[in-house]
């Protein structure tokens, strides 16, 4: 953690992204600091261990972004890691973005009219999937939805495709 907040810190960038850890492991990266102010007691080490723990829990230049899926597991572990890093506040929580869900875009109507085989079984199928995912993510704060993407992309083309969601209304 150090290091990129050393690269913060040297305002060589306008913004530094950092991909983290999983959720399970953030706290404590997020609290290095705070676990060498209990342990070093002076000097030039808690002169840095000071500045670390000050730029992460200050909102007007950190922001942490937990990221999960609409599954059991991800939703629960984001939850949890919610409550564990606002006590003590360990950094500003920015946002809770939900990653790969499932367009609703077939009707009830649709859904019943499909035919029988295949096909109604994969309508069957979306609609049961989608309904899950929805369960989850009510259960999460609200924020940001990113689509699922099929299909074989270049990484520009994925990027072509989010960067309209994480646009402001």
């Amino acid at each position: 953690i150090g290091k990129v907040l050393a690269e913060v810190r040297g305002a060589r960038w306008d913004l530094v992204v950092v991909d983290g850890p999983p959720t399970g492991q953030i706290g404590s990266l997020l609290r290095a600091p705070d676990t060498i102010l209990g342990l070093v007691g002076s000097g030039r080490i808690e002169e840095q261990a000071g500045w670390m723990r000050a730029l992460l829990t200050d909102d007007s230049a950190t922001g942490l972004v937990l990221v999960a899926v609409p599954e059991e597991l991800p939703v629960l572990e984001t939850l949890e890691t919610l409550t564990d890093l606002s006590h003590p506040p360990a950094a500003p929580i920015a946002s809770v973005v939900v990653n790969r869900v499932l367009p609703d875009d077939v009707s009830a109507e649709d859904r019943d009219a499909a035919p029988t085989g295949p096909a109604g079984d994969a309508a069957t199928l979306h609609h049961g999937l989608v309904a899950s995912q929805q369960a989850w993510i009510r259960r999460l704060p609200a924020g940001l939805h990113l689509p699922y993407l099929f299909g074989i992309e270049t990484p520009s083309e994925v990027a072509a495709r989010l960067a309209p969601c994480w646009e402001e209304p």
